[in-house]
């Protein structure tokens, strides 16, 4: 797998990324949001080119989390401000 961590922007003006599965096997778009949370239930089927063998949602996340620190650094305290924190968030937010 291999992600393309910005690929274009929707409708909204949101920009979104592609992990992209080996071969020709089809993908999966993110959107980036303001929280590592809402970025990762971003993540969905290509619908022009489905995914054709089985990924791990763990998998998924995983590779959204790394464009995530690449992106944001260690993590970005004031990108994840909202009450509600994932525990990947808080880990990153007191491990770095």
């Amino acid at each position: 797998m291999t992600i393309d961590p910005i690929q274009g922007k929707d409708n909204d003006d949101n920009e979104f990324g592609y992990i992209e599965l080996s071969g020709e096997n089809g993908g999966y778009f993110f959107t980036w949001r303001d929280n590592l949370r809402d970025t990762l239930r971003s993540i969905e089927p290509d619908q022009m080119d489905r995914p054709r063998r089985y990924v791990s949602t763990a998998s998924l996340e995983r590779m959204v989390r790394r464009a995530w620190r690449s992106r944001y650094g260690s993590c970005r305290a004031d990108a994840i401000a909202r009450s509600e924190r994932s525990s990947c968030e808080l880990a990153c937010i007191l491990h770095g």
